[in-house]
């Protein structure tokens, strides 16, 4: 019971997944319905098509278009003229 004034935290799992790849959302790029990551080497980078599942808004589950131990590349940061 929770009385009036009272606050409590709760975590509430909705659906757990294990044995997935699993990327830092910070470096996937969503356009047009569709989500991209950037691979390759320093030199020649490219982007790449990924089928995303779940994500906890830190990271997010990539079902198809990756491989663990694949090295992706975080997006430029944007200047603000």
């Amino acid at each position: 019971v929770l009385r009036a004034g009272y606050s409590a935290n709760a975590n509430i799992i909705i659906q757990k997944k294990t044995n997935v790849v699993m990327v830092p959302e910070r470096v996937v790029t969503f356009r047009n319905d569709s989500a991209f990551v950037m691979m390759g080497s320093e030199t020649a980078q490219k982007e790449k098509y990924i089928k995303t599942g779940l994500s906890d808004a830190i990271n997010i589950e990539v079902k198809e278009g990756l491989k663990d131990g694949d090295e992706l590349f975080e997006k430029p940061v944007k200047k603000i003229d």
